[in-house]
């Protein structure tokens, strides 16, 4: 056997072992419609994720229970599903937001590149955000409303802040 030969098999070896154990996801996005099928999906990406429960915002209460503050913000937003699809980054691939309890509030989008290649992210970052809101504006951008900290010195309430 010439060197060629070997290297091609060896190259034919590795796409195999590539490609049997890699990290294939064959899970069409567009067909999940139930809250199980995205708990089902999330749970797959990893054991970590085994926990994650699909809750809407409003299922969800702020520091201060008393002002229900959550709720009125998210059913002012309509946001009232626990998970949204839609094509955030425009590359004709669906992806998906889902909102939910991971041991505290917690919100992860799975973004869908093609070919089997998807990525979970995280969209909140703080431990203790109880409450954020992912509003998904003409299908594409995440408008991301928060609520801020009050300022102590300057007696500046807290308020409903928004990146994009």
């Amino acid at each position: 056997m010439n060197k060629m030969n070997k290297e091609l098999l060896i190259l034919i070896f590795f796409l195999l072992i590539k490609t049997t154990f890699g990290q294939n996801k064959e899970v069409d996005i567009d067909k999940l419609e139930t809250t199980e099928d995205v708990e089902s999906f999330i749970h797959s990406f990893d054991k970590g994720y085994e926990k994650f429960e699909l809750k809407s915002i409003g299922e969800f209460n702020s520091k201060n229970k008393k002002n229900n503050f959550c709720k009125r913000v998210s059913d002012s937003l309509e946001i009232t599903k626990p998970f949204y699809k839609s094509d955030f980054d425009n590359n004709g691939l669906t992806d998906i937001i889902a909102i939910g309890n991971y041991y505290h509030f917690k919100i992860l989008v799975v973004m869908n590149f093609g070919k089997d290649s998807l990525k979970l992210n995280r969209l909140t970052r703080r431990i203790f955000q109880n409450c954020v809101f992912p509003k998904i504006v003409n299908d594409t951008i995440i408008d991301y409303y928060y609520q801020t900290q009050p300022n102590w010195n300057s007696k500046e309430k807290a308020r409903l802040a928004k990146k994009s």
